[in-house]
């Protein structure tokens, strides 16, 4: 060893690697478009969790590309990752499956989704369906009875249970579940189109908007347009970072833990490949919060 120290050698991890069938990394592909700071907390939160335990992370960016996520996935596998970490860049059924057959192929390296739940795999993820619904069930209790939902159209687990939870409650009460969604891309123009429509509409009186992106393009058209927060609409968003608190007006939200959440992915993870290798599905949540800050 000495002579190595002083040869500065350094091991061949490849050739190791394939001796051992552990690389001690592990592959995380998630998107991180450059106004969302969500997954790029999520990915502090593995990578902190990993270097703990002496394992390196390897990532690549999706771009929100279900193409190019799974042309990362093959090289992250041909990279003998331990396991891998993904946050989807696309939802449904059959995209799913897809992922948990890769999991039962990929000679024992686990798959963990992240605000992603499908049987059979191992997943990360916060219950946004209960703070949801008990938001509109204050809402109600408050006296509106047209509240928008303005949404992400990308069929994903946190869109639907956000979808769900607001049917639900309208649901319980007698009320349209269906008028008063606004779907559209999850960007900024598309969040000021949307809330134009509704202002537009003219009859609601509360609006949950269930992105922060899309919040951020919302906002402004409440300033440019003189509606005031909460006494002519309640607004209740989701998603909480700093910043936020100094944006006009301010807003109550529902907020995730994205580095918790990529601290847990990565400890389910470990566990996987450790002692529960070959076991069933680990399933783990997150709790979210509610921050108050008096727009409903």
């Amino acid at each position: 060893m000495a002579a190595a120290a002083e040869l500065s050698y350094r091991p061949n991890l490849v050739a190791g690697a394939m001796r051992s069938k552990r690389t001690r990394a592990v592959g995380a592909v998630l998107a991180l478009p450059g106004a969302e700071p969500f997954a790029t907390t999520i990915m502090q939160g593995v990578e902190f969790a990993l270097a703990e335990a002496g394992i390196s992370l390897l990532f690549s960016d999706s771009r929100n590309d279900p193409d190019r996520e799974l042309e990362a996935i093959a090289m992250l596998e041909s990279r003998l990752v331990d396991g891998l970490v993904l946050l989807p860049a696309t939802g449904g059924g059959s995209y799913y499956e897809r992922m948990v057959e890769r999991g039962r192929s990929s000679a024992g390296r686990p798959i963990v989704l992240i605000d992603a739940q499908v049987e059979g795999c191992s997943s990360v993820s916060s219950d946004l369906y209960t703070p949801t619904l008990e938001a509109m069930e204050q809402l109600i209790a408050k006296g509106h009875r047209r509240i928008a939902l303005l949404r992400n159209d990308k069929d994903v687990t946190v869109s639907r249970a956000k979808l769900a939870g607001y049917h639900d409650a309208l649901r319980r009460h007698g009320m349209d579940s269906d008028r008063w969604v606004f779907a559209g891309g999850m960007t900024l123009a598309d969040g000021a189109r949307l809330m134009h429509e509704i202002l537009d509409q003219g009859e609601a009186t509360a609006v949950i908007i269930a992105n922060h992106i899309m919040m951020l393009g919302a906002l402004p058209v409440l300033r440019t347009r003189g509606v005031s927060v909460p006494d002519e609409l309640a607004i209740l968003g989701f998603e909480e970072y700093p910043w936020m608190g100094a944006v006009l007006p301010s807003i109550s939200v529902i907020t995730q833990d994205p580095y918790a959440i990529g601290v847990e992915a990565a400890r389910v993870i470990l566990e996987l490949g450790g002692a529960r290798s070959g076991g069933p599905p680990i399933v783990r949540t997150v709790p979210t919060s509610f921050v108050d800050r008096g727009s409903l």
